[in-house]
């Protein structure tokens, strides 16, 4: 165990905590009752304390990620302000100027939905051989967005409230939880716990919400689903309670959230004096909703069929303070390293012997809607057809859009702009307009940043900067302070003869014009600064409708 301070900065509920007084870090299992001891010494003397626990808790983590990781702060900081705004300098950073690109996000399955359907016939052999009867099977996405940080955690909690949201980022990783169920709660020696199984997609109007809320609290395969994982909490906490004092207090109560309906159950106890938290966590841990049952051999087989390790999801996060404690399941959460780019989401749901693959594989989907932009691809031009239709269909592939056969035929006329909305069912509606007049050297200039990380650079999309009001064109730089792109055309610039424009890899759209040019040897990739703007012997904007023409740049 590591004890020892460290600056950061991190949020439960509605409060957030900057400066911990203390830090507890767990690598070994044979470490875990010395910080969970040490966590409970803390919070009786007055501490707050925001924290998680992995998974698995047997597995030593080798000295890299730490199994139990938690903050002592001796007050909290502040509140966390209902509106996505907050005053400058505190967690809450102003939100993005009108310049910058909206909010989007996307999410890429690491797996098949064969491969779903593979395990599933798995799962249904090992209910066969008694080995098992319910397992929470889940796989993980990718989520690719164009906000990070505090900000994508900001967006997603204004679409996905709940009373356990938690951000927490330290020297290891980072922890978005939008997690809707309680795994316990403590009031003195009394423990609550509230599992949540049973999940459908909420409807699109009124009647088909009422339909699908009836649906759920009257289906025998739900409730079913349910009563195993009230009977496994019921046994877990028997190991700590007093006698005859565990009791289900509330069965199959339907949940609203933004997305879907969840079924919950209230399993209660009396704690023996004895017990501790480290205890609690022994008996309980990890929660039997998201394990399955019988909770031990149905653990094995979760091993067997996911050959990625769950690290934070499906553990517990955890909220400290006096007579409160508070630990949450962890799903619905985004992690990921430092050392990674992109964030992990895992979406799971039970599986037994009745289960349809079809409808489990469509329930992950339900869970994972809310982290989903809705947006759709562009391609505009004239002329160039087979260029523009590779483009979209790369990019249907890349984001998950159903391609549209009819798509093929599509012509882009060279005397008109042809404009294609891709939709992602594949469904698709064309617009067309006149040619625009030639621009005689309009006025443009350096404003705006952008992430070479933001995925939605690289693809021509609705989830694009808006175009500037007072000059014709904004040039945007990068982290790295590299020219990248307009906010509808590319950029480039003349050097005696020689013509060169911003390589792909610095966050940019690889327009049809800037293409052709470069497969002409009129354009050469090179990185550029904003100096080589304000230095070149001539600056230029390009697009396919346009072509390539001068502007004149303004400071």
């Amino acid at each position: 165990m590591k004890v020892h301070g460290h600056h950061s900065m991190q949020i439960f509920a509605d409060k957030y905590f900057d400066n911990p007084a203390e830090i507890i870090e767990v690598f070994n299992p044979e470490d875990l009752k010395h910080g969970l001891d040490r966590v409970e010494q803390l919070r009786d003397s007055g501490f707050y304390l925001v924290g998680y626990l992995r998974y698995d808790l047997s597995k030593p983590a080798g000295n890299v990620m730490p199994l139990l990781y938690f903050e002592a702060f001796t007050q909290a900081a502040g509140q966390v302000p209902e509106e996505d705004c907050g005053e400058s300098g505190n967690f809450w950073n102003a939100a993005p100027g009108s310049g910058s690109m909206p909010a989007g996000s996307f999410l890429i399955p690491l797996i098949t939905r064969e491969e779903y359907c593979q395990s599933i016939t798995f799962i249904r052999e090992q209910i066969r051989n008694g080995i098992t009867y319910e397992v929470n099977y889940t796989y993980p996405s990718i989520l690719k967005s164009s906000l990070s940080g505090t900000d994508l955690y900001r967006h997603l909690r204004s679409r996905q409230k709940t009373p356990y949201n938690a951000f927490i980022q330290n020297r290891h990783e980072t922890v978005m939880s939008f997690s809707p169920e309680l795994f316990f709660r403590l009031d003195g020696r009394k423990i609550l716990t509230r599992p949540m199984k049973g999940t459908i997609r909420r409807g699109r109007t009124p009647e088909e919400d009422a339909a699908s809320r009836s649906f759920l609290g009257n289906d025998p395969k739900n409730r079913a689903e349910n009563l195993m994982i009230v009977d496994l909490l019921r046994n877990d906490l028997s190991i700590i309670a007093r006698d005859g004092t565990v009791r289900a207090n509330r069965l199959f109560e339907i949940e609203e959230h933004p997305t879907v309906f969840q079924m919950t159950s209230d399993i209660s106890a009396e704690l023996r004096d004895d017990v501790s938290l480290y205890d609690i966590i022994r008996a309980v841990h990890p929660c039997g909703s998201i394990t399955g049952a019988p909770k031990r051999s149905t653990m094995q087989v979760i091993a067997e069929i996911e050959p990625w390790n769950r690290d934070i999801y499906c553990g517990a996060i955890g909220y400290l303070h006096g007579n409160e404690t508070v630990f949450s399941v962890a799903i619905r959460i985004l992690q990921k390293r430092h050392e990674e780019q992109d964030y992990r989401y895992y979406a799971g749901g039970a599986v037994t012997y009745d289960s349809n693959a079809r409808d489990e594989w469509e329930e992950t989907l339900a869970k994972s809607r809310f982290l989903e932009s809705g947006f759709s691809l562009i391609e505009t031009g004239t002329g160039d057809r087979e260029l523009h239709l590779a483009r979209l269909k790369n990019s249907a592939k890349e984001l998950g859009f159903a391609w549209n056969d009819n798509l093929d035929s599509f012509d882009f006329p060279a005397d008109r702009v042809s404009r294609i909305e891709l939709f992602r069912d594949g469904h698709f509606s064309v617009t067309s307009r006149k040619l625009p007049e030639p621009a005689v050297k309009p006025r443009v200039r350096i404003a705006g940043k952008v992430s070479s990380n933001n995925p939605f650079l690289y693809h021509k999309t609705t989830v694009r900067s808006p175009s500037p009001r007072d000059y014709f064109e904004e040039i945007r730089t990068n982290e790295r302070n590299e020219i990248t792109e307009g906010t509808f055309t590319n950029v480039a610039i003349r050097t005696g003869e020689a013509f060169f424009t911003p390589p792909v890899s610095s966050g940019l759209l690889n327009g049809i014009m800037r293409q052709k040019l470069i497969r002409q040897g009129v354009l050469k990739e090179r990185i550029l600064y904003p100096r080589d703007l304000e230095t070149a012997d001539a600056v230029y904007c390009l697009n396919s409708v346009r072509g390539m023409f001068e502007v004149t740049l303004c400071s």
